[in-house]
């Protein structure tokens, strides 16, 4: 059930398999770097955490270069941490992430980068049960960037780069 301010239906029927649980952080600190949802488009934008509130709700100063009004009462729900803009990773690095889809591509997940990261098939699959599930905690490191994306790897270790291998036949590896 949902508010739609276009007028449209109020409730609808949504399959299993596309609702997921989301965790609300509840806790903010005064500075804090934060993305909310401005009540009045819906839109999610970039601000600070001004000031937290004795009701548990917090005044985000938004990051507005248009002029637009200086600060909004948020709720936990209406809250989220600020992103990790893709130029700020780093291969090596490590992250708490939530796996946000599984397929035959392998996995996402949302390790609070600007987009999700991609982990390798051959990681998430063994003997076609996947070992990795939506919505389940995971710790991932950074393994490659490219251009638009960044894959993941599960591995307790920083990894390898194992770009001299590619090209080369398994059979001259040593």
């Amino acid at each position: 059930r949902w508010d739609d301010p276009d007028g449209g239906p109020e409730a609808a029927d949504v399959p299993r398999e596309l609702v997921r649980r989301v965790e609300v952080r509840r806790r903010y600190e005064e500075g804090e770097a934060v993305e909310a949802c401005f009540a009045d488009d819906g839109g999610w934008y970039p601000g600070r955490v001004a000031r937290v509130n004795d009701d548990g709700s917090f005044q985000v100063k938004w990051d507005s270069p248009d002029g637009g009004p200086g600060e909004s009462r948020c709720g936990p729900k209406e809250m989220r941490p600020s992103r990790i803009p893709l130029e700020r990773l780093e291969v090596g690095q490590k992250y708490e992430g939530v796996v946000s889809e599984v397929g035959n591509f392998g996995a996402k997940v949302d390790f609070g980068g600007e987009q999700d990261g991609l982990i390798h098939p051959a990681e998430v699959f063994s003997d076609d049960d996947a070992s990795l599930a939506e919505g389940q905690p995971v710790c991932v490191w950074v393994c490659k960037l490219e251009e638009d994306s960044v894959f993941l790897t599960t591995f307790e270790r920083s990894p390898v780069d194992l770009e001299p291998f590619v090209g080369v036949r398994p059979s001259l590896w040593l």
